[in-house]
């Protein structure tokens, strides 16, 4: 016989909830919840007598609302499209949550879409690669082009124009600055590096720009040449330019290397 039916017997014949809880080894809200749903709907013992359980809680609480079921992502997918220039996983799960919308389907939130393919690697064995770096306030601004143009409206001719996004960043509060400019030539980079200065409110001792041709002349991993601007621009401010690695650009530990020897 199912609990409910008890429940609702043992509440018609007076008993108080807290001694029917004990009776029936359930829990005092069980129990509250219980006599509450047969009130609401006229419902006493003898009509849910000769029900299983499933009809007595749908007699009860009517019928139960089925979960939704989740859209499965497509982690091979993402992996391939992570591989591409400005793709991060944030703007692929964007997409699969509006894929789910136009679909009538349920998405993971971002949080647990993350951890299912932090799972998802494991499972085939695939590590991302990561070092600790110990990081020191102020001492260190990585700097570049980010990785594609973007457009903007020129409000007073309505023309459509592309804008190269400079970005700066201090690893150790992730503090960002980032400006836009009509070029990437010599001028922007050394205007951006001026502005990025001003609106962090100093200089850093060490900038670790990626290999573009408006900060290095030439990657070299232990003799990279610097562009003599920016050498020039370094020297003015006091900096020291420590450039990534080719082809390395996570790479961040020969330039704490370097930097103890100083």
């Amino acid at each position: 016989m199912s609990k409910y039916i008890d429940i609702v017997r043992l509440w018609e014949d007076g008993v108080p909830q807290r001694s029917i809880a004990a009776a029936t080894r359930s829990s005092l809200a069980t129990v509250s919840k219980t006599v509450k749903a047969a009130q609401a709907n006229g419902v006493g013992s003898t009509d849910l007598e000769g029900h299983d359980d499933a009809i007595v809680r749908e007699l009860l609480f009517g019928v139960a609302e089925k979960a939704g079921v989740y859209r499965e992502p497509d982690f091979a997918e993402v992996e391939r499209q992570l591989r591409k220039d400005s793709v991060t996983l944030s703007l692929l799960w964007d997409e699969y949550v509006r894929d789910c919308a136009m679909a009538g389907q349920k998405g993971y939130q971002y949080s647990q879409w993350c951890a299912l393919y932090a799972k998802w690697r494991r499972q085939r064995g695939v590590q991302q690669p990561r070092m600790h770096v110990a990081r020191v306030p102020g001492q260190v601004v990585e700097v570049d082009w980010a990785g594609s143009h973007i457009e903007y409206t020129d409000r007073a001719t309505g023309e459509i124009r592309k804008a190269w996004v400079f970005v700066g960043c201090l690893p150790f509060s992730q503090r960002l600055f980032v400006e836009g400019f009509d070029d990437m030539r010599q001028g922007s980079w050394i205007t951006a590096h001026q502005d990025m200065f001003r609106f962090f409110g100093g200089v850093t001792r060490l900038v670790v720009p990626d290999n573009c041709k408006t900060g290095v002349v030439k990657p070299d991993y232990y003799d990279p040449v610097v562009n003599p601007d920016y050498a020039r621009l370094a020297a003015h401010y006091g900096f020291a330019v420590v450039p990534a690695r080719p082809r390395s650009p996570r790479d961040y530990l020969h330039c704490q290397i370097i930097f103890n020897r100083c």
